[in-house]
């Protein structure tokens, strides 16, 4: 099984004029990303390898490049190996062969916090102690933002994905979809 990779680059969205009507979901995207400084990096992947200790062969040399603004989907079905390509990318496997560049700098040995990126899977991932507020305040607070800044980036997260109504609560009485949204 193979996956298939679609991009969207962050300026885009700025000129593009299906995202100037008000009314559209996509409209809203749109008008938070072009307010948006993609203090990102370079993402390159260069003949990655991951064969598990039972012998399976997830990834075969995969080379990808995916550029500094770029917005990346890896999409497939279950089983393809997409969550192992960002497993490697973010430092939580490390692959066979291979080498992982963020910035250009290669970082394939690297700790996953010395990253500096952060990856949502279908499966939601919340700190279950914390509610959907803490949640989403909790990346911004381990880069020692002021308390305004993560206040002010939180709600308008909450109002884009429409969860304003969740902000207090925890994520164990919240639905899948609503603490998924959260996490994002």
């Amino acid at each position: 099984m193979s996956f298939a990779v679609i991009r969207y680059t962050v300026g885009a969205v700025a000129n593009d004029p299906e995202f100037e009507s008000p009314t559209s979901r996509e409209a809203a995207v749109g008008s938070w990303l072009r307010g948006y400084d993609p203090a990102v990096a370079a993402i390159s992947l260069a003949g990655v390898s991951k064969t598990f200790v039972d012998g399976t062969h997830a990834v075969a040399d995969l080379d990808l490049d995916i550029g500094d603004g770029e917005l990346l989907a890896v999409v497939g079905p279950s089983g393809c190996n997409k969550s192992t390509v960002l497993r490697i990318v973010a430092g939580l496997e490390t692959p066979t062969s291979g080498e992982v560049s963020i910035g250009g700098q290669v970082v394939t040995d690297s700790a996953p916090g010395d990253r500096d990126l952060a990856i949502v899977f279908q499966d939601y991932a919340l700190y279950p102690h914390l509610n959907a507020y803490q949640n989403i305040a909790f990346a911004l607070k381990s880069r020692r933002m002021g308390r305004k800044a993560i206040d002010r980036l939180v709600r308008e997260v909450a109002a884009l994905l429409g969860i304003e109504s969740l902000l207090h609560r925890r994520s164990v009485g919240s639905t899948v979809s609503s603490a998924r949204r959260s996490f994002m």
